[in-house]
């Protein structure tokens, strides 16, 4: 089982008032870079405008490069740091070292072990872990199979937990596919989930690949709930047709409110599906739909590639199509907004605790960076993001020099 520590070890005190200078500042309420100076006093933001004056006394000025951007704290909505899916992944500093303010583990825990999880790394994880809750009793203890027999599963266990821990479980989560069900147990257990997440009141992410029927699952999700592993390319779940079209069904779910989760992983990213996916939601950009959220399912299998880190996946859905904005807005606004927290925790108005990426923007002439799928597609791309400088809750973590 792994260890978490929750705390990253490389907070560094922060000085009372720092001004960071000369960035591409992210609107994340606009969608839109704009040129403004960041002002964080004690933790808090401050003022976030052209030319803020630096002549206060005690002031730390950090002079930021031109092709340095900054906005609110990353959210990985999908990575996995407990029990079997959580081996070797020791920490979750790596996480905040590299940009991500907030880390959801996405139902790695169900409702007989997350008291486990909560002893551990989410007592005192102070915001920068987060839960689902699985509808399994043992979560993801067994890796697969945990839907194929149901008579421990219960919906009111399951979302008194949740209840129970409000404060740090925001979502129900089950897994649906010919690997976690039985064909007679897939829609029993997704019923199941979906009355856990009623009677708790929280959204629900339904992780799906081959061997489900993915409109029967559309059609009983409720506005907000999430489908992850969105453009893979397993069969029955994908969700473009022969001519990389939006099926039907797939455009009534967002049009009801339903939500798509990227869950990169180990097997739930495909290319070309997502290079076609993310066409066919552009086409779709002025129907008010909630937008896509990029994640990485980071867990023991991926974390050593094919995905790797956070940034590298947001490097990889701009080198398929998704714009620099959309690409901040699926690991900002999206995620905090699905996972029903604060608009302080996205907007960045003065006096709102400091979440914060900065990052550059490595952008070359000629497609240098190389990417790989799980399906081991090399592509390359144009841009990469490197993160320099985070306020995580308020506190300062070093990457770079201030």
């Amino acid at each position: 089982m792994a260890i978490i520590t929750a705390i990253p070890s490389n907070i560094v005190s922060s000085p009372h008032r720092i001004v960071f200078k000369g960035g591409k500042f992210y609107n994340a309420k606009n969608n839109s870079f704009e040129r403004k100076d960041v002002e964080v006093i004690d933790g808090k933001i401050g003022r976030t405008e052209r030319d803020i004056p630096t002549n206060e006394k005690g002031t730390v000025v950090k002079k930021l490069s031109g092709n340095s951007f900054v906005g609110p704290g990353w959210i990985d909505l999908h990575a996995h740091f407990f029990g079997c899916w959580g081996e070797g992944m020791d920490t979750i500093q790596d996480e905040v070292f590299l940009g991500v303010t907030t880390s959801v583990d996405a139902g790695s825990a169900g409702p007989k072990n997350i008291e486990d999880f909560i002893q551990g790394a989410l007592s005192d994880a102070d915001g920068y872990l987060l839960a689902m809750l699985n509808i399994a009793p043992g979560g993801l203890a067994n890796r697969t199979g945990e839907n194929k027999e149901l008579t421990w599963h219960s919906a009111i266990e399951t979302a008194e937990k949740a209840i129970k821990y409000r404060d740090k479980i925001k979502m129900i989560k089950i897994r649906i596919g010919k690997t976690q069900n039985t064909s007679g147990t897939r829609r029993p257990a997704l019923l199941m989930a979906k009355e856990a997440a009623e009677l708790a009141g929280l959204p629900l992410m339904v992780h799906i690949e081959d061997g489900v029927k993915l409109r029967e699952i559309m059609e009983i999700l409720r506005p907000g709930d999430i489908i992850t592993h969105a453009f893979r390319k397993d069969g029955d779940c994908c969700l473009l047709d022969s001519k990389n079209r939006l099926k039907p069904y797939v455009v009534d779910f967002l049009a009801k409110g339903g939500r798509l989760d990227i869950g990169h992983g180990a097997g739930g990213f495909h290319k070309e599906t997502v290079e076609a996916g993310i066409a066919q939601l552009k086409l779709l950009e002025n129907q008010n739909y909630e937008p896509l959220s990029t994640s990485t399912d980071l867990h023991c299998f991926s974390v050593n590639g094919p995905v790797y880190d956070l940034p590298t996946t947001i490097a990889k859905m701009i080198s398929l199509g998704m714009t620099r904005e959309d690409a901040i807005r699926s690991v900002t606004r999206t995620p905090a907004e699905a996972l029903g927290l604060p608009a302080s925790r996205w907007r960045m108005h003065k006096g709102d605790p400091a979440n914060l990426t900065i990052w550059e923007q490595e952008v070359s002439d000629h497609k240098v960076h190389r990417f790989i799928d799980p399906h081991k597609t090399v592509w390359k791309g144009r841009e990469m993001l490197k993160p320099t400088i985070v306020f995580a809750n308020g506190q300062l973590i070093e990457i770079g020099k201030i």
